[in-house]
């Protein structure tokens, strides 16, 4: 017997079939939701960074299932996706990975004021970036790529280093390279390839803007970091969390 839909409503206040639902519980929700299409489950640290500490995520997790048994839609969790969700053993649900069983993913009807939700919505309302797909690289093509990506991003963190935020940043006799240190930063993320060359570029940025002044720019840029590391748990992912922290608390530093 097919399953009866649930109405989804993103914008606030979010609501399941016309209640009223705690945000979080609902974002968790609809993650699954894009996991699922993303033919991936949902691993306990792709939510670092959605809230504060691991306690805080159990609590969030807790909750989150027993907002899903009210709304009934069953959730699975563990290594094998393809256990019933109903004969799990919950004394390890905390630690994931996490996943939407096909039958309830298509249930949800995800909306915005009403009105079906477009993948770039429900993209915003999880704080994630639509990343285009691109075209895997040659092996050889990617140790090139690599090899211009750290010499560009050293290129920058040395105009940095040395203040030339503006100035010519001027190569071995001469060669031209970008005029200045953001420039070089922007280059650095266009060479970039894979998630941690991209957060890397990222986080870059946000000290740049910082040493700039534009506090505002760098907190969006570390906004950005954030749902970078939130959308897929990627290399160096405790490192980046941590110098997050530090750009986001120099932001806050009045002298």
């Amino acid at each position: 017997m097919a399953l009866p839909p649930l109405t989804v409503e993103l914008t606030s206040p979010q609501s399941v079939d016309g209640r009223p639902v705690p945000y979080q519980s609902l974002w968790l929700l609809v993650r699954l939701h894009r996991a699922r299409l993303d033919g991936t489950p949902l691993r306990l640290d792709d939510l670092r960074g959605q809230v504060s500490s691991a306690a805080t995520l159990r609590m969030v997790v807790s909750r989150a299932f027993r907002d899903f048994k009210a709304w009934g839609v069953a959730v699975g969790w563990g290594a094998d996706a393809s256990r019933d969700p109903r004969f799990l053993n919950a004394e390890g649900r905390s630690q994931g990975p996490f996943w939407l069983p096909p039958a309830q993913a298509a249930r949800l009807r995800l909306q915005v004021e009403g009105q079906p939700a477009t993948a770039a919505e429900v993209a915003s309302f999880l704080g994630l970036d639509l990343a285009p797909a691109t075209t895997p690289l040659a092996p050889a093509g990617v140790q090139l790529r690599d090899a211009r990506f750290w010499q560009q991003l050293a290129a920058a963190q040395q105009a940095m280093r040395q203040g030339r935020w503006a100035t010519p940043v001027v190569g071995p006799r001469g060669a031209a390279v970008p005029a200045n240190a953001l420039e070089a930063m922007r280059q650095a993320g266009s060479l970039a390839h894979g998630d941690f060359q991209r957060a890397l570029v990222t986080l870059n940025e946000a000290l740049l803007w910082r040493r700039l002044g534009d506090e505002a720019q760098a907190r969006r840029r570390v906004q950005a970091l954030q749902r970078q590391r939130l959308a897929q748990h990627i290399a160096g992912h405790e490192y980046l969390g941590a110098m997050a922290g530090i750009v986001s608390a120099w932001c806050a530093y009045t002298a």
